[in-house]
């Protein structure tokens, strides 16, 4: 798309380091621009097949702006400016790293999941890590990242205007963007993208200090923004648990106007109907759901799981819906009434099963919810003698049971699942034990959870063949044949032992 800023495009040329300059495939990419204080300013990418790229330009310091980009495709691309242009030789990548090899996320041709630009379907399995990036250390950073890369997460959510105590704040005294602030946070940012990790940047309109929120509602705001993570693999949300109001519709069409290369989406409180009120919106590209804590009331919160999905499943404005905050595991265990490990676990598969084809794990949380929380991973705890230190926290059973979620799910054909809840006979009546079923068209896989480990009857009339059937335990992953079914009738499917259980049809 031609973003406004190029009105002014083409007056100014660009400094050092960028004719003939090399960049890799997906990978952020920057060159400097001079152009008078104030300015909005873009550069014009050209390159192979007639791709071209509007990227914005970011203020460094006096009339020094600079641009980033990631190029999606290897080859010779120019840049251009109505006083000069240059020459970047764009290598293919040929590593490991999904977002270099597959490229920026987009909406799936029938809107109902994410996927890479190649076409690669997208699992999302995200972590909360809501103040870690700005309480953590360049070296605490690191290590959280790569706890996470080895648990296969693919996301990582921030509270990106949270700044920590006695930190560089993130707006100057002039309302300018804080270089130190905004420097450390695209360190991490590129730390994370080459990791191979996605970050979902949430509150963009929401500062915690109210009164710099009419500063961060500006236009130069969201150009700042979008130019300075233009070349990364991001994601922006301006709401961050709050009711609705129009100003993040304000915040997210300004955001648009910058970009066409990154999702928008918005993270909406957890009272019912606030996740409605922003599908139909044009620059939403998916429904980011709060299924939410409400206030431990377990039946709520698994209710929320199940319906609230669906009800965004089935909207007439399609598109692809993902649970980004279900209830937490604030406790590291199992020894409580609620914010436990089981449920944490339950309202994945729930959840998942009913409509969102993607989850974010939380760990931690604060009184009065866990009168002992100190808010582990999501608040970056730092006293090793607490519970919930977050070293200790990152390594809580429940996260490595989101490996398993997301390894059950990586072996199958997830993008193609359609929640068929009505296939499960008598349902419970407790949202604690009703178990959920998701179904391909064809009906040549169907996916099935039982919460509270109570057999599962299922129609079988509309399985055109025989189907094998497979358990699998939510907790370790291990599987145990369940035999072969008929295709008609109902079928009793008992699980192999007590608890919740996930039962594959194929």
């Amino acid at each position: 798309m031609i973003i406004p800023a190029l009105r002014a495009f083409g007056l100014w040329v660009a400094c050092a380091y960028v004719a003939g300059a090399a960049a890799v495939e997906g990978q952020r990419w920057e060159m400097e621009v001079t152009a008078p204080h104030g300015t909005e300013v873009a550069v014009r990418f050209l390159g192979p097949g007639g791709r071209r790229m509007d990227a914005p330009a970011f203020a460094i310091g006096g009339d020094r702006h600079k641009v980033r980009v990631a190029f999606p495709a290897a080859g010779r691309w120019t840049w251009q400016t109505a006083s000069g242009n240059g020459a970047v030789r764009v290598e293919r990548y040929s590593g490991p790293n999904p977002l270099y090899r597959h490229g920026f996320l987009r909406v799936s041709g029938n809107k109902r999941y994410l996927m890479h630009a190649d076409g690669t379907p997208f699992l999302w399995m995200g972590d909360t890590a809501w103040y870690a990036a700005a309480n953590a250390s360049t070296e605490e950073w690191r290590d959280y990242i790569d706890d996470r890369v080895r648990k296969r997460f693919s996301v990582i959510q921030i509270a990106a205007l949270r700044a920590r105590p006695g930190g560089p704040h993130y707006f100057q005294s002039d309302g300018a963007p804080n270089p130190a602030f905004w420097d450390d946070l695209d360190a991490k940012v590129k730390h994370a993208n080459e990791r191979g990790l996605v970050i979902l940047m949430i509150g963009l309109a929401r500062p915690m200090n109210a009164s710099e929120r009419p500063v961060a509602l500006k236009r130069e705001f969201a150009r700042h923004v979008v130019g300075r993570f233009f070349g990364d693999h991001v994601i922006f949300s301006p709401n961050f648990d709050q009711a609705y109001d129009p100003v993040f519709d304000q915040q997210a069409e300004q955001l648009r106007s910058f970009t066409g290369l990154h999702l928008l989406t918005q993270h909406p409180n957890t009272r019912a109907g606030q996740n409605e009120i922003y599908v139909p919106k044009s620059y939403l590209d998916f429904s980011g759901l709060q299924s939410g804590h409400n206030g431990g009331r377990l039946e709520d919160a698994y209710r929320a799981a199940r319906e609230w999905a669906l009800n965004l499943w089935r909207m007439p404005a399609v598109k692809p819906v993902i649970n980004i905050e279900p209830m937490y595991d604030g406790l590291g265990g199992d020894q409580g009434r609620a914010w436990r490990e089981m449920d944490v676990r339950k309202l994945g598969w729930i959840s998942w099963l009913s409509g969102a084809l993607g989850y974010t794990y939380g760990a931690g949380d604060i009184p009065p919810k866990v009168p002992q929380g100190n808010g582990a991973i999501w608040r970056f705890h730092q006293d090793p003698a607490a519970y919930d230190y977050w070293r200790k926290a990152i390594a809580w059973p429940s996260a490595g049971q989101m490996t398993v979620l997301r390894d059950t799910f990586a072996r199958l054909p997830w993008w193609k699942l359609e929640p068929a809840h009505d296939l499960v006979l008598s349902p419970a009546a407790s949202n604690l034990e009703r178990s959920v079923l998701a179904a391909t068209a064809d009906r040549s896989l169907a996916v099935a959870f039982t919460p509270a480990g109570k057999p599962i009857t299922v129609e079988m009339g509309s399985f055109h063949r025989a189907m094998k059937a497979e358990w699998v335990n939510p907790r370790d992953g291990r599987r145990h044949a369940a035999g072969r079914v008929r295709n008609s009738g109902s079928h009793e499917f008992v699980p192999p032992g007590g608890g919740d259980w996930v039962l594959l049809l194929r």
